[in-house]
C-alpha cells in the first residue's frame, strides 16, 4: 500500500507541475529511510537546527 500512495502523491504533484516531490523523515528510522531510498528518492540532507532528528528526501518527477 505504501507504493500506492507514494505513485499517487507522485501523479498528483505532476499533474500539478510539480519537478520534486520531497519528504521529512525521522533520522533514527533506518528502515523507513531504505524504504524511500528503495522508491527512489534521494536523501537530501539532515537539517542541523530541527526540532526533532530529521532526514530530508526528494525524488523527481518523471515526465510524460
Amino acid at each position: 500500500m505504501g507504493r500506492q500512495v507514494l505513485t499517487w502523491i507522485g501523479a498528483q504533484a505532476a499533474a500539478s507541475g510539480r519537478r520534486y516531490v520531497r519528504l521529512a523523515t525521522a533520522r533514527d528510522d533506518r528502515p523507513l529511510r531504505a524504504y524511500y531510498e528503495r522508491a527512489g528518492y534521494r536523501h537530501v540532507g539532515d537539517p542541523p537546527h530541527a526540532k526533532w532528528p530529521t532526514s530530508l528526501y526528494e525524488r523527481a518527477i518523471e515526465s510524460g
